[in-house]
């Protein structure tokens, strides 16, 4: 078989349009099925089934004796909390793993943050302490794309007012579960 040197092929560009345009539909709708399935699978709703009636419900049970000594965060018999050493909660239904925690610069804001994991929202309660000096900051917990994390706490230098070593404790509380996490940091002014 002999083919001719100028023959043309015809090649249909609408033909090309729509399979570029059904890729095109198909790739984008990849992120929505993926967070819709995150949504399902990973939500703290409760589904029909397990739909919870007076007569089945269990009262949860809550320990109010006090903590034992073993349980307690040791202090520093100096009384100097070091910089490098995190501080455990005693009990932490929620997770909170600190992601920034400290200066940008020499005299500039403190930043503090953390990712939580364990619930979706909640109240989150920053507390910088060094000797007799105490700042609270409340804030929420919000959803950053693909994890949730208390909003970002930016304490001027000037609020502060004083350098050296701060300790820094995140508190996250939503419905009966609680979690903490400490550190200290060094501060600039």
């Amino acid at each position: 078989m002999q083919y001719k040197k100028n023959s043309k092929i015809k090649k249909n560009p609408l033909k090309k349009s729509l399979v570029f345009a059904g890729l095109l539909i198909i790739a984008s709708l990849i992120p929505s099925i993926y967070l819709l399935n995150d949504k399902v699978f990973n939500s703290e709703s409760q589904t029909p089934s397990e739909t919870v009636t007076p007569e089945t419900q269990e009262t949860p049970k809550i320990d109010l004796s006090p903590i034992k000594e073993e349980e307690k965060n040791p202090e520093p018999e100096d009384g100097k909390v070091d910089p490098n050493q995190a501080v455990s909660p005693v009990k932490n239904d929620i997770q909170i793993t600190l992601a920034a925690a400290g200066q940008d610069s020499s005299g500039g804001p403190l930043i503090v943050s953390g990712i939580v994991t364990g619930v979706g929202s909640g109240t989150c309660s920053l507390t910088l302490t060094q000797n007799e000096k105490k700042i609270i900051k409340t804030g929420i917990v919000t959803l950053q794309g693909t994890y949730y994390a208390c909003e970002e706490f930016s304490v001027p230098a000037e609020e502060l007012g004083v350098g050296g070593t701060w300790k820094i404790t995140l508190d996250v509380v939503s419905g009966e579960k609680y979690g903490s996490a400490a550190q200290a940091t060094e501060v600039v002014l």
